[in-house]
């Protein structure tokens, strides 16, 4: 990973941060995001700290519950790199209550998915010039989904029997949906860069449970012990994704433990386009929302419709 150029959400903790310490000791420099500089800034220390590594260490400021924040985000990334060899969509919500994002979209849409969708967007020349590859971290909970939420309801504007387990499970079903997906365009139109998903596993040391209550966090920490992984477990499938030879992965693919796993009867053809369609609703509406300048506005909508 000498020379690569690696963006990694959610690096502050957990796996996200794992897989950045993994990676810097293979020579990548790393962009780490952060909602929360002190945090950040505490990531970057124990990534700098880590003996005989090469590559560099950057922070960047990314909220992805709000789309200027992941607006500027990106024009950060493509003032400052020429280019992107991974992008690494972590950073991951679960088990909220029924929350909005800044913008209006239900909060594990917003935090799981969309905020990533525009990144992506935002990012793929940069990815395209190295032939780069984008990972997005499911979960094998995405099998909770058993139907598709309606686009007004993910953005507020109908009422719906909301479940926050359930809106975990759509948001990794989705992330699958749009691996899929963007697997047939980059094929469609000639493109070199791979999508995959990544199914880590039940992995101990992350914050997904942060929303639960500290009762039962704390009752449930000697199963969680004994049945997770470690973190260092938990990243092997993110490395390998990050450092196979192009050819040895599966284009929209999901990886588990290292190997390929096969999606479940929900990951259609059919609802991936459906998914697809109802990201680029969204973003058309956030942009017509919006109080950016219209500079700012017209270079959001020309990423927008990056793939439509």
């Amino acid at each position: 990973m000498e020379g690569k150029v690696v963006i990694i959400t959610g690096s502050t903790s957990g796996i996200g941060l794992q897989t950045a310490k993994d990676l810097r000791q293979l020579g990548a420099t790393i962009i780490v995001t952060c909602r929360d500089e002190v945090r950040g800034r505490a990531a970057v220390e124990a990534l700098q700290s880590m003996a005989e590594c090469t590559g560099e260490v950057h922070m960047l400021s990314l909220d992805l519950m709000c789309y200027n924040s992941i607006l500027e985000f990106c024009r950060e990334v493509r003032e400052t790199f020429e280019v992107i060899d991974v992008l690494i969509c972590n950073a991951g919500i679960m088990g909220k209550a029924f929350e909005l994002s800044s913008d209006g979209i239900e909060s594990h849409m917003a935090t799981n998915l969309f905020g990533h969708y525009v990144i992506i967007n935002n990012l793929f020349d940069h990815l395209e010039r190295t032939s780069g590859r984008i990972l997005l971290v499911s979960s094998g909970l995405y099998k909770g989904a058993t139907h598709m939420p309606l686009t007004k309801q993910l953005m507020g504007e109908d009422n719906w029997d909301y479940d926050g387990r359930f809106a975990y499970a759509f948001s990794k079903l989705a992330i699958n949906l749009y691996t899929s997906e963007m697997a047939r365009i980059l094929k469609r139109t000639k493109s070199n860069v791979k999508v995959v998903c990544i199914r880590p596993g039940f992995v101990r040391g992350t914050e997904l449970g942060r929303e639960t209550h500290w009762v039962l966090r704390k009752a449930a920490a000697p199963l969680i012990w004994l049945f997770s992984k470690s973190l260092q477990d938990g990243t092997q499938s993110l490395v390998m994704a990050s450092t196979a030879p192009s050819e040895s992965l599966e284009n929209g693919g999901m990886y588990h433990d290292g190997e390929l796993e096969p999606f479940n009867e929900m990951v259609t053809e059919e609802n991936a386009k459906t998914l697809f369609q109802m990201l680029q609703t969204m973003e058309n509406l956030l942009i017509k929302r919006s109080k950016l300048p219209k500079d700012a506005l017209d270079e959001a909508s020309k990423f927008a419709c990056k793939f439509v």
